[in-house]
């Protein structure tokens, strides 16, 4: 009986140890929402960090840089057409994810 509970409360410790705590990995940056407060300023840098369980939810954003390509087509003088390829790379401002929202590809870059 003795061991059941041991057992049964070793599997409690893990599970709430679980729900505490959230990992941010490199490239990534974690913004805290909060069910009272909604978005909290705060921005998580990559590593381990604690939460409220239930109470607190982090989204993860992606901050590394990213290719997006833009086609086009226009003319010349002499009326021949041409098509220009852009590259652009972008990626968002990890100081500033809790001003832009859930829609960060869509908004920032769209």
């Amino acid at each position: 009986m003795t061991l059941a509970k041991g057992v049964f409360g070793m599997g409690t410790v893990l599970v709430v140890g679980q729900e505490v705590i959230y990992d941010v990995d490199g490239g990534e940056r974690a913004v805290m929402y909060d069910r009272i407060w909604g978005i909290l300023d705060d921005v998580s840098p990559p590593g381990t960090h604690f939460k409220i369980p239930y109470m607190q939810y982090p989204i993860i954003y992606d901050v590394r840089s990213r290719p997006r390509t833009v086609n086009t087509q226009t003319g010349t003088k002499d009326l021949q057409t041409v098509n220009i390829s852009l590259r652009i790379l972008s990626y968002p401002m990890p100081d500033k994810l809790g001003n832009v929202g859930l829609e960060i590809s869509k908004r920032v870059v769209g």
